[in-house]
């Protein structure tokens, strides 16, 4: 039936995966008490970087700090691209020794 086939779909699946993680992964942002920094893609076409980065800030404010940076030219994987690799990167190493 068009039901099960909905159901059976694997791109469906790993929606109602990413769906539920994102769920609860919202729940614990007000549990979070470490430094927490976020990166989020300038040219990010599956993420609104604005209106996650001011979720995070309403979810975490229980955080003992809050860094939120936009990488420029990086898109939704940007942490596996070549040409922007090396600034994530480095924008971590660099705020985890100042940690």
């Amino acid at each position: 039936s068009l039901h099960r086939a909905y159901r059976e779909d694997s791109l469906v699946r790993q929606a109602g995966q990413q769906e539920l993680l994102r769920r609860e992964t919202l729940c614990v942002l007000g549990r979070v008490r470490a430094p927490t920094r976020a990166l989020f893609a300038e040219a990010d076409a599956a993420v609104d970087s604005p209106k996650a980065a001011a979720r995070l800030r309403s979810g975490l404010v229980t955080a003992k700090s809050l860094s939120i940076e936009t990488l420029n030219g990086a898109s939704h994987i940007f942490p596996f691209e070549a040409s922007t690799e090396r600034a994530c990167a480095a924008r971590l190493r660099e705020w985890i020794s100042n940690g």
